[in-house]
């Protein structure tokens, strides 16, 4: 249960960071939603590897396979979380902050998942590395 909080108060804090640049990029700087997301996006990339491998899953062997494993599937949830956010504001017409809360919540259940059973969990990536 202590990993899951604090897996979200770290999602917190990237979700407001998200929100925040997005916001601030297409509100002040005049950027379109599909040029400011993707940068604040990319701004919670090192931050969040960091603080999941440190602190919430505390892991202690292998940062740099991890940070393969970690890259490769934050890829794909950018990826998703990105294009369903066009569709979401694109085909929807909802206003991109609303998309981007919807997304947002439906990628965070995959990633803690995903996160915990396989890139942070030390059972399974080290049983996979020496196998």
């Amino acid at each position: 249960m202590a990993k899951m909080i604090f897996f979200l108060l770290g999602g917190v804090f990237n979700y407001a960071v998200k929100i925040g640049i997005t916001v601030l990029l297409t509100g002040l700087l005049k950027l379109p939603y599909y040029v400011s997301y993707p940068v604040s996006l990319v701004a919670v990339i090192v931050f969040s590897f960091y603080y999941n491998f440190h602190v919430t899953f505390r892991s202690r062997t292998s940062q740099n396979q991890r940070f393969l494993a970690y890259a490769a599937a934050l890829l794909l949830f950018i990826a998703a979380d990105y294009l369903l956010v066009v569709a979401l504001t694109g085909f929807l017409r909802l206003y991109y902050v609303v998309s981007i809360v919807i997304s947002t919540t439906t990628i965070v259940v995959a990633k803690y998942l995903l996160f915990d059973r396989v890139v942070f969990n030390e059972d399974y990536f080290m049983g996979a590395a020496t196998e």
